[in-house]
């Protein structure tokens, strides 16, 4: 996946960014009362969880959100920390993200891109918020990798 070895400062560094990302997503999390569109996505993810089902409304985007809170709420019981559990990870998941570009952006630029994402307000108050965003940002950040991945080496299984 990464190019090369990761020296030791940036082996460091990037425990340091994981631990920070961790801490910064997850530390009271489940202490800001939940906003209007948040209620909707757990009461959703609720209904799934109680067996009512999920039926699709195109005004709350696709299954799989609802899909991983029921299962939070399964394995972690009903709060509005475990709501939360799965935009967070993927907001951690986000800072770390730049690991992946180090062929491109250089091991300063991988390194630096992972401190932005880290302290960005916006890229962190998403990460600990109950909706589609870290996730979908998440996701179009591998997507972009995986079309680098392809243009690098031409392998078609990037295209699959």
């Amino acid at each position: 996946m990464l190019d090369g070895h990761l020296r030791r400062w940036e082996r460091v560094f990037y425990i340091i960014i994981l631990v920070l990302a961790l801490l910064s997503r997850f530390y009271g999390l489940g202490e800001r009362v939940i906003s209007h569109d948040e209620s909707i996505h757990t009461k959703f993810s609720w209904n799934l969880y109680e067996g009512v089902g999920f039926q699709h409304n195109p005004m709350m985007h696709g299954p799989l959100l609802f899909e991983v809170t029921a299962l939070g709420y399964f394995l972690f019981g009903i709060s509005d920390f475990t709501s939360r559990i799965y935009p967070a990870l993927a907001g951690v998941a986000l800072v770390l993200t730049p690991l992946l570009f180090r062929k491109w952006l250089g091991r300063s630029g991988a390194a630096l891109g992972a401190g932005m994402l880290l302290i960005s307000p916006s890229i962190s108050y998403y990460s600990r918020y109950i909706r589609h965003d870290a996730p979908v940002m998440l996701f179009a950040i591998l997507w972009i990798w995986v079309i680098f991945k392809y243009l690098d080496d031409g392998k078609d299984h990037w295209l699959y």
